[in-house]
């Protein structure tokens, strides 16, 4: 499982993004128990991000908010959740995702982002 893993995270590191996607998505189907399905759903998500396919991002990043609520990718996937739907021009759903993120993850270093994004957004009339 950690190879093909790694493989996919070369990928992605080397700009290969659909290819990370396609390893990231096997080793999701075929390892599900694995501790790093979270964090294959975030590489996706990090990956369709790189592409520019903000919708396709949003929904790996709500998969994996939604599936794995206490996973370590969890704080970057709402920033990046946010950011996403920033991009696609939906202002109040990426505010309601960065102030969850605050609410949720008050400590968290993306939440530092978050709280500039929520001024910029809300400066922005």
């Amino acid at each position: 499982p950690k190879e093909i893993f790694d493989m996919a995270m070369s990928d992605y590191l080397m700009g290969n993004f659909e290819l990370a996607v396609a390893g990231f998505k096997m080793y999701k189907e075929q390892f599900s128990e694995s501790p790093l399905v979270d964090d294959s759903l975030y590489w996706i998500g990090e990956c369709y991000f790189s592409l520019k396919k903000f919708e396709e991002a949003v929904e790996q990043f709500n998969e994996l908010i939604l599936n794995y609520p206490k996973g370590d990718k969890v704080p970057a996937a709402y920033l990046k959740k946010g950011i996403s739907l920033v991009e696609l021009g939906k202002k109040e759903e990426a505010l309601s995702a960065f102030r969850l993120l605050v609410s949720k993850y008050p400590l968290e270093e993306e939440t530092k982002i978050a709280q500039q994004k929520i001024k910029e957004l809300t400066s922005k009339k």
